[in-house]
């Protein structure tokens, strides 16, 4: 009877926990994962450092050095970051960009640029902004889908 009892027991524990588990689902940019404050920071350093490649508009094109910038929304771009975290997109960003100074921003500059691109990408505004911590940045989802 108590072998039961803890049979049962240990079950319940463990079907709620995986209940729990499987309830969370990841965040993502479609939580609202940055402020307006941020978008207006970073409009300074994407408009200075960004938009010449990747343009206003995020649509890319052939900047005076004949390198291609990607679009920063169309479909390739969807399949290289689905399920990527934002520290994967901000570290791109930190260690590569701009494409004729690469590494020169700071992490938040990185993060705030972030910032408008998934602002100009129409994704929610937040009341907290994208974090610099790689592993709070890191457990952020890019998801394609909601």
């Amino acid at each position: 009877m108590k072998a039961q009892a803890l049979v049962i027991a240990v079950s319940a524990f463990v079907i709620s926990g995986v209940y729990a588990v499987s309830a969370q689902q990841p965040k993502s940019q479609w939580d609202g994962v940055y402020t307006e404050a941020q978008v207006t920071r970073g409009n300074e350093v994407y408009n200075s450092r960004c938009a010449q490649c990747h343009m206003a508009d995020l649509s890319g094109g052939e900047p005076e050095e004949g390198i291609p910038a990607p679009a920063l929304y169309d479909d390739a771009f969807e399949g290289r970051w689905n399920n990527k975290t934002m520290k994967d997109f901000a570290d791109k960003i930190h260690l590569t960009m701009p494409a004729d100074e690469p590494g020169v921003l700071t992490m938040q500059q990185s993060v705030d640029a972030l910032a408008v691109i998934l602002q100009r990408r129409k994704f929610p505004v937040g009341t907290t902004e994208l974090p610099v911590d790689p592993a709070a940045l890191g457990a952020i989802r890019y998801l394609t889908k909601k």
